[in-house]
Formats: C-alpha cells, sequence, structure tokens
C-alpha cells in the first residue's frame, strides 16, 4: 500500500476536481469585473459587418415529410 505524499508530479483525483472548480469559480466571477475594467472604443467608420453582407432570405416551411424504414418483408 502507497503512502500519501506531496510532491509535484503527482495530481490525486480530488486535488484535479479542486483545481478544475476554483478555476470555474475564477472564471464566472471574472467576467463581472473586467468588462469595468476595459476602455470602451469607437467603432471604426470603416469597419465593415460580414454577417450584414449575407443575404437573410425568408423562408416558410410548409410540410416536411417524413419516411420510416420499410419492414424486410416488403424489400
Amino acid at each position: 500500500m502507497q503512502t500519501p505524499h506531496q510532491c509535484s508530479g503527482c495530481l490525486s483525483r480530488r486535488r484535479c476536481l479542486q483545481i478544475i472548480s476554483t478555476a470555474a469559480a475564477g472564471l464566472a466571477f471574472s467576467g463581472e469585473f473586467f468588462p469595468a475594467l476595459t476602455k470602451s472604443r469607437k467603432v471604426d467608420p470603416d469597419f465593415v459587418d460580414a454577417t450584414r453582407l449575407r443575404p437573410q432570405p425568408k423562408v416558410r416551411v410548409e410540410a416536411a415529410i417524413l419516411q420510416q424504414p420499410r419492414p424486410y418483408w416488403l424489400g
């Protein structure tokens, strides 16, 4: 049976979960503080949004046909 030890190369399951949960909590809380710290930038007048250049057709689906696989005796 191995005795518990503290070395920099070993990572237990419990320690791994602790590190991941701490990182997740840090990321969750950092989202609230970063927008307050960043400066607001002016929009570049020469910027072209690519999503507005794409055509956006309005499509209406009237019917959808679902075909089930046939039983083996019908071929």
